[in-house]
């Protein structure tokens, strides 16, 4: 795009939005070309600028005439043409001279019937006329020259720098540069302009407003004013040192290290393979310790390292040996210092060597009765019945091969030993419960002494005597087991002697069940029979039951010995020698022999009975009681009653209520079904009684004749919560959303209130059960089966699920409308004049920032100064204008104008 033709447009632009203008300031453009021009006009034809476009005097007319007319102009008072154009639909017209034989002073310019006349000078008294040569050395104007490039604005500390512009002259005339504030640590080239350094570690910062111009002697055209920026660069630390390479055990070592930053950042340390035996300060890099008697070795690669925070260094990898010391082996010990004859002695010191050398022991003084072992340093033996006295002077010693240590030099006296009895015999080690057991040992003491007997762990149903070591007695019945180390011992009042510990088992001696009981020797036809008999066993063995003769019309329970049974009409007689026995497997025991009689009943007679004497029931339900008919024939009845509480749901009974029960013919039970009442109140549990009475004549009441029932509490039935209500099944972006449901529970529970696919942009209170939430325009859509749900800790209800639609927000955007003016430019960048036949058009930019514009419109009409822009939204806008000429050169942009809206 050129700019080199037109000069800068004047932008005043009103605003018109929420009633605000704004005018912005006029810049210009100095012109390119001038001239000395009289203009003359006529009637429709007129001329209004005549000018040399360049040194080589080409002759431009330009005028306003009739659009579409033909205009030609000529050297004044002759017909020599100087050139020829066309209207335009403006109403302009231009003539350029092509190739001029010559510089003509004056200029006939003639359109049909009319005509104009320019009367042209270069310089006072510079004219020709036809015919004459042109001036042979026209003096040419200078052209400026041009310089572009783009330097860096920015280098680290350290780094090299170098920009070169690019210059050109279209004249050829020799450049040479120049610079203002250039950095410091720059060196500039005025020939070919190249700007060049590299800046050290301590120029970091920001040199402002770097121009670079070139010239060409005559006019002087410089870059835009840049700034290059020094970024620091950080420089790693140094560190230096010679640690030692080797210290004893037990020894002190110390190493620090120089370091240094040349920044004079903080620094601090750190260590990679610090030996075990050191300690390491990170501010200051020391390595110090004292090695062990135990660390003897090398540590290898320990390297320490030092840094800035960004850049770090590091010593060479070292190593350092420990090396061995010897020391000492070290002995302990408090060696017995009497013994008396005949016993044992042994006595073993305690040695070691920190540096686990091989260890020898020697002995002087070694008591002639005693060995002594040179690995082990154990002084042993056993002083024999001769040996009574003292051994002086003793001393035990222990050597690494190097240094050696003893013990404090001891005596060992020896006592003289009274000879312990000795003890013999080979008890018997089991017994029968019920059996007889006696055990003497033999003893004897070599010195004569008196002796006396011990012992441990005696049996509890033994006795043991003192004075001859007899061990007897009888285990009862019950002793069955074995009693564990029982030792029996001698003593003659200074020693004793033992025999080796022994056991004794008493084995198990069966013993015989025991029965016992009454049967009941008669009963009616019809009539049930139960007995069972009272058994035990005192050794607790599991018991079985057998009978014989059993009655026909009987049964028998083995494992209880239960005989029972119920004679039917036919079974009237005796049973006779009827013997229940018990037995544990071993032993056994019966009853005595028994008969049963069964006695013949009337036919029409019988009896009856409740099949149990007593029933459980929950509260609010039916209990159902069974009446059994025992023997006896045809029709017959008796009636019921029931006495208590809570029977029959309507009433509580206070006394007896007699109803009937009837059984037919060969019916032989009858059922009663009594409800009960649930009044949900905890009583604890309560009885009521049915009673048999009055039955058919011939008949008679067994028992159970009275049968009780307990009703026990049952826990009132949990009534579930109740839950309700309308959501809105809708909310609009950027709307708020609240929806409460309503909850009830009869039984005045605590509710607590859950949610299911509850949205993203809502939250839920669980314990009144609100959504709410206000969702964003990313938040549009269907949130779907949402599901609000009331609980009272046992049972649950929920509302139905929901979909939940947000929809977009349908607020219109607020629209303005801009306005915007501006003055043509009437001035050219050197300050010469500006016509505005010379604008072709305007053309305007917009974007919402002033470094992304585009175009928008262009203004085909030189003469119009405003536009308008309608139906924008709310916001900030930035607008610019260029105006361009005929052949389409564009103007540089206009000053920006913006305008916030919001």
């Amino acid at each position: 795009m050129s700019n080199n033709f037109l000069g800068k447009i004047f932008f005043e632009v009103t605003l018109v939005m929420n009633a605000t203008r704004k005018l912005l300031p006029l810049i210009l453009f100095p012109a390119l070309f001038s001239a000395d021009i009289n203009l003359a006009q006529a009637a429709d034809l007129s001329i209004y600028k005549a000018v040399w476009r360049n040194a080589k005097d080409k002759l431009v007319i330009k005028g306003q005439g009739e659009p579409g007319a033909q205009v030609n102009a000529f050297v004044a008072n002759s017909i020599l043409p100087v050139g020829s154009a066309t209207v335009d639909k403006r109403g302009i017209w231009r003539i350029k001279q092509v190739a001029p034989p010559f510089v003509p002073c004056e200029v006939d310019v003639v359109s049909g019937v009319d005509s104009a006349n320019a009367v042209i000078r270069r310089a006072p008294g510079d004219c020709f006329v036809a015919g004459e040569d042109p001036d042979p050395d026209p003096t040419p104007e200078n052209t400026p020259p041009v310089i572009s490039g783009s330097p860096s604005t920015q280098v680290a500390e350290g780094q090299a720098y170098s920009f070169r512009p690019s210059a050109s002259d279209a004249d050829n005339d020799s450049l040479s540069f120049s610079i203002a504030n250039r950095p410091t640590w720059a060196s500039f080239n005025s020939s070919t302009g190249q700007l060049s350094g590299t800046p050290d570690m301590d120029d970091a910062g920001t040199t402002s407003n770097i121009r670079i111009s070139v010239s060409d002697g005559t006019d002087t055209v410089s870059l835009n004013a840049f700034s290059i920026t020094v970024t620091d660069t950080n420089r790693a630390p140094t560190i230096s040192g010679s640690p030692a390479t080797s210290v004893a055990e037990g020894g002190s070592y110390r190493f620090a290290p120089s370091a240094n930053d040349a920044d004079g950042d903080s620094l601090s340390f750190s260590i990679a393979n610090r030996p075990s035996w050191a300690s390491f300060n990170t501010s200051t890099g020391v390595l110090n310790g004292a090695p062990g008697m135990n660390d003897e070795g090398t540590t290898s690669n320990i390297q320490i390292s030092v840094s800035d925070g960004s850049a770090s260094a590091a010593l060479s990898p070292f190593s350092i040996t420990v090396n061995g010391t010897n020391q000492a082996p070290t002995i302990s010990g408090s060696p017995a210092t009497s013994i008396a004859e005949g016993s044992s002695y042994r006595f073993a010191p305690s040695a070691n060597d920190a540096d686990g050398d091989s260890l020898s022991f020697s002995i002087a003084n070694r008591p002639s009765w005693a060995s002594f072992n040179t690995s082990t340093g154990v002084l042993s033996g056993t002083p024999g019945m001769d040996d009574e006295g003292t051994t002086s002077n003793i001393r035990i010693s222990v050597s690494d091969g190097s240094a050696s240590a003893s013990l404090s030099a001891f005596n060992i006296t020896v006592t003289g030993t009274n000879q312990a009895p000795t003890i013999s015999g080979s008890p018997a080690t089991s017994v029968a419960e019920g059996g007889s057991y006696r055990f003497a040992p033999s003893a004897d003491d070599a010195d004569g002494d008196s002796l006396s007997f011990s012992i441990a762990n005696r049996p509890s149903w033994a006795s043991f005597n003192t004075s001859t070591g007899v061990l007897s007695g009888t285990p009862g019945m019950d002793d069955a087991g074995t009693t564990s180390n029982i030792r029996i011992s001698v003593s003659d009042g200074s020693a004793t002697a033992s025999l080796s510990a022994f056991s004794i088992t008493v084995s198990d001696t069966n013993r015989a069940p025991t029965i016992s009981g009454t049967p009941a020797t008669s009963l009616d036809e019809g009539s049930a029979y139960s007995f069972t008999p009272t058994a035990s066993d005192p050794d607790g063995d599991a018991l079985s039951f057998s009978v014989s003769n059993l009655p026909s019309w009987a049964s028998f329970n083995s494992s209880t010995g239960q005989l029972s049974g119920t004679p039917d009409s036919n079974s009237a007689g005796s049973y006779s020698n009827i013997v229940i026995t018990v037995s544990d497997g071993s032993e056994q025991a019966s009853l005595a022999t028994f008969a049963i009689t069964v006695v013949d009943v009337a036919e029409e007679g019988g009896t009856f009975q409740f099949a149990s004497n007593g029933y459980d029931v929950e509260e609010g339900s039916t209990v159902t009681l069974t009446v059994t008919r025992n023997n006896g024939t045809g029709a017959a009845n008796v009636n019921f009653g029931t006495y208590g509480v809570e029977a029959r749901h309507s009433q509580d009974y206070t006394g007896y209520v007699w109803t009937a029960l009837n059984f037919l013919d060969g019916e032989t039970s009858k059922t009663i079904r009594i409800n009960t009442m649930s009044d949900s109140t905890d009583e604890g549990a309560e009885t009521f009684e049915v009673h048999l009475n009055e039955p058919s004549t011939g008949y008679t009441l067994n028992d159970p004749s009275v049968s009780v029932v307990t009703i026990h509490d049952v826990e009132a039935p949990n009534n579930a919560p109740v839950i309700s209500g309308t959501p809105d099944q809708s909310v609009v972006v950027g709307d708020g959303y609240v929806f409460t449901p309503t909850a009830s529970d009869a039984d005045n529970d605590t509710l607590t209130f859950s949610i299911s696919n509850l949205p993203s942009w809502a939250s839920f209170n669980s314990s009144n059960g609100t959504l709410s939430g206000t969702p964003a325009e990313a938040d549009e859509g269907s949130y779907n089966n949402i599901v609000i749900s009331v609980s009272d800790g046992t049972d649950t209800a929920s509302l139905s699920p929901m979909t939940l639609v947000v929809e977009a927000s349908q607020t219109t955007p607020t629209t303005g409308t801009i306005s915007l003016n501006w003055v043509a430019p009437a001035t050219r960048t050197d300050g010469s004049s500006l016509d505005l036949s010379e604008i072709s058009g305007y053309r305007l930019y917009m974007g919402t920032s002033n470094s992304n514009l585009s175009p928008v419109v262009d203004v085909d009409d030189c003469t119009i100064n405003n536009h308008v822009i309608e139906n924008l939204e709310t916001g900030t806008y930035y607008f610019a204008i260029t105006a361009y000429d005929l052949s389409g050169n564009e103007s540089n942009l206009s000053n920006v104008v913006a305008k916030d809206t919001m």
